[in-house]
């Protein structure tokens, strides 16, 4: 291996010293987890980290495994097993040192900075127009239908007059604001009104029938309806580029109705060449996946760009990935550091995690001066809306005790929550604390659930387990096969 570290302790630097002379010095205690090490060649990424993040230095069980696979499954000598785990060691440096790439420090975090959803490199899609304050009107446009929705007298009038009394965009803001106040009584008022309006063929009432039904906002979600809705709304009014931007993405991913992508890429072209910002997104992952059209990487970042100038936050989330990742561009973390803090101002749980990728941002280095503390608080902005992965991250520290008090039940629950989430690398780790009875109560039986949930867990089409599945397949494994063993005893017997 021809890559060159670097070690320090204090102001004292020594070195150059090859792969295999920091694994020596881990054999023989020598090298510590939090010892500093650097390589000159991380593009460009000359400050120090901590030992402990060069994958597999302090042990990789896929690694281990496959070393004694290669080794045989038993000793030269039965009786001499010193030997077989010498041989066993040799080979596990080989094999790490194929594994280590000689560029970059960070590529062993790239299965596990892919998005937690399942979406293909982290792609976004949605953006804040499917917010539910989003679709509300402003202040400003209801002055008049609010002052009709508050007054006493209005249910009575609305009971005793038949819907064609009121003009119908003043029955459509009124609307509105019964749904504003989140009374349920008035909101159901409100969909009833919307619901005649659509009917009677309101444009504007079918697009927010439609999305609401997409959303499940105030209604149960029901994309087939949703569908039905959005499409009436789409061929009713030409400017109604948000309604195509949600049909396209429910027929995208056949959300309940037949997938068509190529109609998908239609609807975004139509919205993202009317100006809508979101669409243009949709569409430049669309060019960018080969979804419903030509694969075609230039059409997908000029998309991306021109959504970026209109200060679209899903935009600027996509792009910030595709700089960190080196998806289709040159990596580059300080654009992509630049781009996610604009994309970290969309807020709320069904945001983006882009506080997660500035974690590791400054975690690590990458574009900028490495802080810990700044990256402490980008981790703890994810876990305060409940990031799955920020969860995660933050759970593991407490169970660890890395950089907090070690904390059991703390860390188990943050765990349990990223793992509610879908975050494979959270079933992982809650199917260790299961495992070892670390702040929950041992339970081998769900601790297998949690790894298996784990294990299963794939990238969309790329047939890349995420983060931790071969390590949770292992450990799975471990517990299930000596029942097996036993009940296939039990069975001859």
């Amino acid at each position: 291996m021809s890559q060159s570290w670097f070690l320090r302790r204090g102001h004292h630097e020594t070195g150059p010293y090859t792969l295999h002379d920091l694994l020596r010095m881990v054999r023989r205690e020598m090298l510590q987890p939090m010892d500093l090490v650097r390589t000159p060649r991380k593009h460009g990424r000359n400050n120090w980290f901590p030992a402990s993040e060069i994958n597999g230095l302090f042990g990789d069980l896929e690694l281990r495994r496959e070393a004694r696979r290669m080794a045989g499954d038993e000793p030269f000598d039965p009786n001499n097993r010193a030997d077989w785990n010498a041989n066993v060691s040799d080979i596990y440096e080989e094999l790490l040192a194929e594994r280590i790439e000689s560029d970059t420090a960070s590529d062993s975090y790239e299965s596990l900075l892919n998005e937690a959803d399942g979406s293909e490199r982290g792609d976004a899609l949605r953006g804040v127009s499917c917010k539910p304050e989003a679709r509300l009107p402003a202040d400003k446009d209801t002055r008049i239908a609010s002052s009709v929705a508050n007054d006493n007298k209005f249910d009575e009038a609305l009971e005793s007059s038949p819907i064609h009394a009121f003009m119908p965009e003043a029955e459509y803001h009124t609307a509105l604001s019964l749904i504003k106040k989140e009374n349920s009584d008035d909101q159901k008022k409100a969909f009833e009104i919307l619901r005649t309006l659509a009917e009677r063929g309101h444009t504007a009432s079918q697009a927010y029938l439609g999305w609401a039904y997409w959303t499940g906002f105030v209604v149960p979600q029901d994309s087939p309806a949703a569908a039905q809705w959005l499409r009436k709304a789409v061929d009713g009014n030409d400017n109604d580029n948000e309604s195509r931007l949600d049909l396209g993405l429910i027929l995208l991913k056949g959300d309940g109705v037949a997938e068509n992508k190529a109609e998908a890429f239609c609807l975004f072209l139509q919205a993202a060449s009317n100006g809508n910002a979101e669409a243009m997104n949709s569409l430049a992952m669309c060019y960018l996946r080969g979804h419903g059209t030509e694969q075609d990487s230039q059409k997908a970042l000029h998309w991306l760009e021109a959504a970026v100038k209109m200060d679209c936050e899903v935009a600027q989330y996509n792009l910030g990935l595709r700089y960190f990742l080196g998806d289709f561009i040159e990596r580059d973390y300080a654009k992509a550091l630049s781009l996610l803090k604009l994309a970290a101002r969309w807020t709320g749980k069904e945001a983006c995690p882009s506080e997660w990728y500035i974690y590791y941002c400054y975690k690590d280095g990458l574009g900028t001066d490495r802080n810990v503390t700044e990256a402490d608080e980008w981790l703890k902005k994810g876990v305060s809306r409940e990031c799955p992965r920020a969860m995660m991250e933050l759970g593991r520290h407490y169970m660890c005790g890395d950089g907090v008090e070690c904390d059991y039940t703390q860390g188990a629950g943050l765990l349990r929550k990223a793992a509610d989430g879908g975050d494979a690398g959270g079933q992982y780790f809650l199917g260790i604390a299961f495992l070892n009875g670390h702040g929950v109560q041992q339970d081998d039986g769900e601790a297998v659930k949690w790894f298996y949930l784990a294990a299963k867990q794939k990238h969309n089409g790329t047939g890349e387990f995420i983060v931790s599945s071969d390590e949770a397949t292992a450990c799975m494994w471990d517990l299930i096969a000596p029942l097996i063993s036993s009940r296939l005893r039990n069975s001859q017997k």
